[in-house]
């Protein structure tokens, strides 16, 4: 009877080149190791064979968790057969170690005749000998590299373009923005970034042209404000949903315009508090794209007036914001 992979025991998440084994293949070399699996730790695995760019082989990342902890595998070979063997290893590992070890067969070593060593001679003089070099400080053979640990806050750069309504006159506005992105390590099942993300930025929003009622005076407004957002992330796989909360603080300014009158412009502080949700897709390792709508709702309400003509604008109560912006991943 041929193994199968108990339910719900693996997530599997693969790439590889035409040439390399791909998802089925790969569950295919899992499986028979995965035998005896008792399926009581479900496992997240996402794996990734590329070309080398001077073509002379493959590399393979994988991280594996085991919902206790991260690990990540760095492997470079001529073969990419042999990198989906041993990602194929790994992951079985992962899933039940012990079941691994009864599904291989046993290496029987030839029975060889005991030497007992001679008792070490002492050094002349009582010097002492010079100390063997542990096998455990040996360096790992070239090519090879393995790295086990939990990843680090990460960190993006988001620049973004907005349109909305409510604050500014007019039907619609637009605006262009920059956001530093904070995001919770890679935990438990979640290796693309934990449950949490913060985000610093900064926005301008372009002069939208306010009249007063029967009159050719006016004034082109506009508004600039900083961020300061917190977000618990939703998602665990290369497409997360950020749900926000921010305050946010700037100036709604406006320059003057009419016949006969002199030419006239002001600021005054602005307050609001933006909620909003979005959807951030990992397209790469350091690229991913952002799409967001929401609302802010007006705690300080600034206005424009013109001496003899009245008021020109009033920011509104409530506004409604769209955005798209591309996320660049530091680290």
């Amino acid at each position: 009877m041929a193994a199968m992979i108990p339910p719900g025991a693996l997530e599997l998440s693969w790439e590889a080149p035409p040439e390399c084994a791909d998802r089925a293949e790969l569950l295919g070399k899992i499986e028979p190791l995965a035998l005896a699996a008792s399926g009581q730790t479900a496992i997240v695995a996402e794996g990734r064979i590329v070309t080398r760019d001077d073509g002379s082989g493959y590399m393979l990342n994988l991280a594996v968790d085991d919902g206790k902890r991260l690990d990540r595998l760095h492997l470079e070979h001529a073969d990419c057969e042999a990198l989906a063997r041993a990602a194929s290893l790994v992951v079985a590992v992962a899933m039940d170690p012990v079941a691994v070890a009864s599904a291989l067969e046993p290496v029987v070593a030839e029975p060889r005749e005991t030497v007992i060593p001679p008792p070490p001679l002492e050094p002349w003089g009582g010097a002492e000998p010079e100390p063997r070099p542990s096998p455990r400080t040996s360096a790992p053979p070239a090519g090879v590299v393995h790295a086990a640990a939990r990843e680090s806050i990460g960190l993006a750069l988001r620049p973004e373009v907005s349109v909305g309504t409510g604050i500014l006159p007019g039907v619609a506005g637009a605006g262009l923005g920059l956001a530093l992105v904070f995001t919770g390590p890679a935990t438990q099942r979640r290796p693309t970034g934990g449950r949490w993300r913060a985000e610093v930025g900064a926005a301008y929003w372009f002069p939208r042209t306010a009249e007063v009622e029967d009159t050719a005076s006016g004034g082109d407004v506009w508004l600039a404000s900083g961020v300061v957002r917190g977000c618990f992330v939703a998602g665990r796989s290369r497409v997360r949903f950020p749900l926000c909360g921010a305050v946010e603080v700037g100036a709604l300014g406006a320059s003057g315009f009419g016949p006969g009158l002199d030419v006239s412009s002001g600021a005054d502080t602005w307050v609001g508090a933006p909620i909003s949700g979005s959807v951030v897709w990992a397209a790469t390792e350091v690229l991913g794209l952002y799409a967001g709508v929401g609302a802010v709702v007006a705690l300080r309400r600034p206005g424009f007036h013109l001496d003899t003509l009245g008021p020109v604008h009033v920011a509104g109560a409530v506004g409604a914001r769209g955005t798209l912006g591309l996320e660049m991943r530091f680290f």
